[in-house]
């Protein structure tokens, strides 16, 4: 809301895969803890191709800031994207 952002992207989403549990810091040392996802994730262009896991993390993230993800990057592929907007 400070910057006027309509929208974010994404990096490196790939690298989170196999970590177990993902902790997201909110504030103040607060986290949030959700569940990580296990697949290669390196060959999804659409969201709905996406883990439901990694669906959810971007959702959250979404919510929390209240500004939409319009791009994610999914591995070093320079096509390794997926335009959710």
């Amino acid at each position: 809301m400070i910057n006027g952002y309509s929208s974010i992207m994404i990096t490196k989403l790939d690298i989170l895969s196999n970590i177990g549990k993902l902790k997201i810091l909110l504030a103040n040392g607060e986290y949030k803890e959700v569940e990580g996802w296990t697949e290669d994730i390196s060959g999804a262009r659409s969201f709905d191709e996406l883990p439901e896991a990694a669906q959810n993390y971007i959702k959250f993230i979404e919510e929390y800031l209240e500004v939409p993800v319009s791009w994610i990057g999914v591995g070093p592929e320079r096509d390794a994207i997926i335009q959710k907007i």
